[in-house]
């Protein structure tokens, strides 16, 4: 799960080197803030 957090911070460098404003929503804006997901399902 490494990929999507490398490329996120990649976009967000950017982003805030351009002075563009921007928002990270959802599962992964929850994990970068360190909030846990509520619907954590057992996996396989």
């Amino acid at each position: 799960m490494q990929i999507p957090f490398q490329v996120t911070f990649m976009v967000i460098t950017a982003l805030e080197e351009c002075g563009i404003n921007y928002l990270i929503g959802g599962s992964l804006g929850s994990s970068i803030h360190g909030i846990p997901r509520l619907s954590r399902s057992p996996g396989p």
